[in-house]
């Protein structure tokens, strides 16, 4: 069954909260710990607010929910957390003999992706040739045939085709504003599912 795609009108109130994935191991009785990230990259919880919404568009939304629920993933257009408009810093190349960086986001628009390095101590950048690297679109992997120079920040810009998504416990909130008008909450979580 192909993976359906949830469509949102732009301009609703839209929260994006990232998720870290952090644990924390008490070494003494005095306090010190020791805090290390379980993932590479954070993953991504969405809370809309849609108001007003009438009853056509409420039970759309209704039945969607209800084929999904929270075992069934799929695409969410969450806009305008779409698109990386400005070159970002995502790694440095400090680490030496490192080939492969996480960028922050799943599902990388390939043609829209566009890397560049800028020079620690000059503040001088590169355009990278798409020849030089490779992209792995889906799990939003950069990967490198060799280690790039150390002293490199590497910043990227890019559109993101979605975020695959499942529906959170408390997923959708209906409360009726006016006759036949009601106010909605979604609540959706990221999820990967490498295929």
């Amino acid at each position: 069954m192909p993976i359906r795609t949830l469509v949102l009108t732009p301009g609703l109130d839209l929260v994006r909260t990232a998720i870290t994935k952090t644990n924390v191991q008490d070494f003494d009785a005095a306090g010190t710990v020791h805090l290390f990230s379980r993932a590479y990259r954070p993953s991504y919880m969405f809370n809309f607010k849609i108001e007003p919404i009438f009853r056509k568009e409420l039970e759309s939304l209704e039945f969607f929910h209800a084929e999904h629920m929270g075992a069934l993933s799929f695409m969410c257009r969450c806009d305008p957390y779409n698109t990386v408009e400005n070159y970002q810093r995502f790694s440095s190349t400090a680490q030496s003999g490192v080939t492969q960086f996480f960028l922050p986001n799943r599902y990388i628009g390939a043609s829209s992706f566009s890397l560049q390095t800028r020079n620690q101590v000059t503040q001088t950048t590169s355009i990278w040739s798409t020849a030089a690297y490779s992209l792995m679109p889906t799990p939003g992997i950069l990967l490198f045939p060799s280690a790039v120079s150390s002293g490199h920040d590497l910043e990227a810009k890019y559109a993101v085709d979605g975020y695959r998504v499942v529906f959170e416990p408390d997923g959708l909130k209906v409360s009726e504003w006016a006759r036949g008008v009601y106010r909605v909450e979604l609540n959706l979580r990221e999820v990967f599912i490498f295929t």
